[in-house]
């Protein structure tokens, strides 16, 4: 390139251009045996949070991605805490909505509380989060990196993308840090919503 050539990266036009790039050239990994979707996604069953995960579900499902929605997957029969587990266990990744209104949900914070333990467990995967409005960040979720999204989707998509395909390596624990996982393995079953323990 030469000192003429230059790119103007304040040219919002020329930032759109890269960040739909990114997510075009995307591809889904090939799903390991054990499991079934590459992404859980974690949001509160009302507007505007749903159309946000209604929309993700369709680019990625166009993609090739297989996804979880708790209003599809969850099988009936079964308990929602159940559901939860086993559908976050057969997810490479999850994705939180996170909202005023998600930040209300006994559910929402029960996925995060589920992906962070299993995330310590397999050494591996972070939770990808997406701030959907200008809420505070809870203290759950202030150790990751989110991604303001309250803008036109065609202005992150392409950051969620390289997100989702972004594999971390494994990392060794301080004793301390064992002792917290084994706390948090053995108290998870047991902190569950309030309205699950109503009808115990």
């Amino acid at each position: 390139m030469t000192e003429t050539d230059t790119v103007d990266y304040t040219d919002d036009s020329f930032q759109l251009d890269v960040i739909i790039e990114d997510f075009n050239s995307i591809q889904p990994p090939i799903l390991p045996i054990d499991k079934e979707y590459h992404i859980f996604i974690s949001y509160k069953s009302v507007k505007p949070d749903c159309l946000t995960a209604y929309g993700i579900d369709t680019l990625l499902r166009r993609k090739g991605y297989k996804c979880c929605l708790h209003e599809r997957e969850f099988l009936p029969g079964a308990t929602i805490v159940e559901n939860i587990v086993k559908s976050i266990e057969r997810s490479i990744k999850v994705i939180f909505l996170l909202s005023e209104n998600s930040k209300e949900s006994e559910w929402c914070q029960y996925e995060l509380t589920v992906t962070e333990t299993i995330h310590i467990q397999n050494k591996g995967y972070k939770p990808i989060i997406l701030r959907l409005d200008k809420c505070d960040v809870p203290d759950a979720m202030r150790p990751y990196t989110y991604l303001d999204v309250n803008g036109p989707i065609d202005s992150w998509i392409g950051r969620l993308g390289k997100a989702i395909n972004n594999q971390t390596g494994k990392k060794c624990f301080t004793p301390l840090q064992l002792i917290l996982l084994h706390l948090i393995s053995t108290t998870l079953v047991c902190d569950v919503p309030k309205k699950i323990r109503k009808f115990a």
